[in-house]
């Protein structure tokens, strides 16, 4: 799905890796991955996962770089 994405219009790529990370998240929360911290930035909305502690908005790294709280 990531490799669709990179070929997908800018304009859509980032609805399509939203839904990705989404879709990680998910899985990440079934199988109880504890190595990766599970954020959500209310500001734009967006889920990730990622190992550090310190949010690192993935989706706004220029607007919103450091909005990001752990919910898992």
């Amino acid at each position: 799905m990531l490799v669709l994405a990179q070929r997908n219009p800018e304009e859509t790529r980032e609805s399509t890796y939203r839904l990705v990370f989404n879709n990680i998240v998910q899985m990440a929360r079934n199988y109880k991955l504890k190595k990766y911290n599970i954020f959500f930035c209310s500001k734009d909305r967006s889920v990730w996962l990622q190992s550090s502690r310190r949010a690192k908005n993935p989706f706004s790294p220029d607007t919103y770089k450091n909005c990001g709280a752990p919910i898992r």
